[in-house]
């Protein structure tokens, strides 16, 4: 028995079937392909927010209340049923000092006008943290150290989602946004702001901006969009 026969490798058949001179047999593979499949390279993974920074690396003096400067901002939106009117919500961690702006859509750039216009408000800005919402997309156009809660973990960020519970009273979850005026909206943020606080020895975190001496102005604006 002749045990030097030549040896063909599975590569070089495959490389003779795909070649111009033996296509006719290619119509015998069990995946009648005619020439060879390319593979596809690894996708690129898309980062909804780049560059983001972690809440892990928020400074302790943010984390313990132990400095005014820092704060958190969320959005709340309209029922499902309605449209992208939403609300925009910014609040110093340790004082609990509020503000409130309408916006006409969820677009990174409207939430950023609306980030920016409240943040005229103080005098003092050390941290703002955020969620991974895609209207933060463009955080790093703020210039502002930002943090981030992880995906899906927005109780990271307690302070502005115990003032979401508060703004719940008077805007019921579900609720179209759009019906409510910047009048309204208004006093709302002037009830959370003036409203004295356990937590802050049955002060208002209004007079604990003003003691501090940590506000600029507190005038509110139009719908923002």
């Amino acid at each position: 028995m002749d045990k030097h026969l030549p040896y063909v490798s599975r590569q070089g058949i495959y490389k003779w079937l795909y070649s111009a001179y033996c296509q006719a047999y290619c119509q015998y593979l069990p995946s009648k392909q005619y020439r060879k499949r390319r593979r596809r390279g690894k996708k690129t993974k898309r980062e909804m927010i780049p560059n983001r920074v972690s809440i892990h690396k928020r400074p302790n003096a943010a984390n313990e209340r132990l400095e005014f400067g820092h704060f958190e901002a969320d959005t709340v939106v309209s029922g499902k049923k309605y449209g992208s009117t939403s609300l925009n919500v910014i609040v110093e961690r340790k004082s609990r000092f509020v503000k409130l702006r309408k916006l006409s859509n969820l677009k990174p750039s409207t939430t950023n006008r609306a980030i920016l216009r409240g943040m005229k408000t103080f005098s003092k800005i050390r941290s703002l943290t955020l969620d991974t919402g895609i209207e933060n997309k463009w955080h790093e156009r703020l210039n502002l150290l930002i943090f981030f809660c992880d995906s899906y973990a927005s109780w990271q960020k307690g302070a502005v989602e115990n003032v979401n519970l508060r703004i719940r009273r008077f805007i019921p979850k579900g609720a179209n946004i759009a019906d409510y005026s910047d009048k309204q909206i208004q006093k709302i943020e002037d009830w959370l702001n003036h409203t004295p606080r356990k937590s802050l020895n049955y002060k208002t975190p209004y007079e604990i901006m003003y003691q501090e001496n940590l506000l600029i102005h507190t005038t509110s604006g139009a719908l923002q969009g």
